[in-house]
């Protein structure tokens, strides 16, 4: 078996419009991401990698995107 990485990220970020009227867009965007990374067709002298990842708003308010999905495959020289 190949071996597998666990990614866990908490992501946040000053409120972009701190003391506007806005209370929306005031919010702290506040995000976990959690996903896995791996390789495959491990060779020389190139190999493929991928990686997929879920991110969710914690806060459910503020301009964070409340859920979204990520996907990365590549190549390796």
């Amino acid at each position: 078996m190949k071996p597998l990485s666990l990614i866990v990220q908490l992501q946040g970020a000053t409120p972009p419009f701190h003391d506007t009227r806005n209370k929306t867009l005031g919010g702290i965007p506040l995000d976990l991401i959690i996903g896995f990374s791996g390789n495959a067709f491990t060779g020389k002298p190139t190999h493929f990698f991928w990686q997929v990842a879920f991110s969710e708003d914690l806060l459910g308010k503020g301009p964070s995107v409340d859920f979204s999905s990520y996907l990365r495959i590549g190549r390796e020289f």
